[in-house]
């Protein structure tokens, strides 16, 4: 019970992020690299990208016209066919960070994923590890943070060029969408290039009720 406890707070500081202070692994690893976020060509293939160990992509959260934080995705391990896909995310200085690891090979919805493992670390708080049956039981609670990483193919979309701090994609895949956490339901759009590694995601666009977020990626890089 107090792991679902945990998640059910967690989830607002995910929906917002923030500065990643300096010392947390996430944030060390992706500034330690150079990023490749400079804008990019329209793309010439519907394909997703592929996940690799080392991969990271940071991004602008925006809330009520105004920067409230950051959130970064990393991959930081592999084990035969399962992926470890860390989701990160701060406001006023405290991280939190929620740790899957799954089967995305087929991206599939995360509810149908096969789950291996999960972990939830508040702020200041020690790691709160998941198996089997309990990691599947909470991906109901932040599976949201990954539903990104769940299209298949951009094969059918329309097209549109989005300008972010990392540059301007030319003629992303545009992609509604519709979520549901809990009783908080959400929809918007998302602008996708294959040239971002992890989930392609260049912005995201997300409303609930009166209530409007916007992620604008910032950078990415490997290792």
């Amino acid at each position: 019970m107090r792991c679902v406890v945990a998640l059910v707070v967690i989830a607002p500081l995910l929906a917002c992020g923030g500065e990643t202070p300096p010392g947390e692994p996430v944030a060390k690893s992706s500034a330690s690299s150079a990023s490749s976020a400079t804008g990019a060509p329209a793309p010439t293939t519907t394909a997703v990208p592929t996940l690799k160990v080392g991969q990271w992509a940071r991004y602008r959260v925006r809330q009520g016209g105004r920067t409230t934080g950051t959130s970064t995705y990393r991959v930081s391990e592999q084990s035969g066919e399962f992926h470890t896909v860390e989701f990160s995310s701060t406001m006023s200085g405290k991280t939190s960070v929620v740790t899957l690891q799954a089967d995305f090979r087929q991206r599939k919805p995360v509810a149908q994923m096969t789950i291996k493992s999960a972990s939830v670390q508040m702020p200041n708080a020690p790691v709160k590890r998941l198996e089997g049956e309990a990691a599947k039981n909470a991906v109901a609670l932040f599976g949201s943070a990954f539903d990104v990483l769940t299209l298949p193919s951009y094969a059918d979309l329309p097209r549109e060029d989005a300008t972010v701090p990392g540059g301007v994609y030319k003629q992303c895949y545009k992609q509604p969408f519709t979520r549901a956490v809990m009783t908080v339901r959400s929809s918007g759009h998302r602008w996708l290039h294959p040239a971002v590694p992890i989930s392609g995601l260049v912005r995201q666009e997300t409303k609930s009720g009166p209530n409007a977020m916007t992620l604008e990626l910032e950078a990415f890089g490997n290792k």
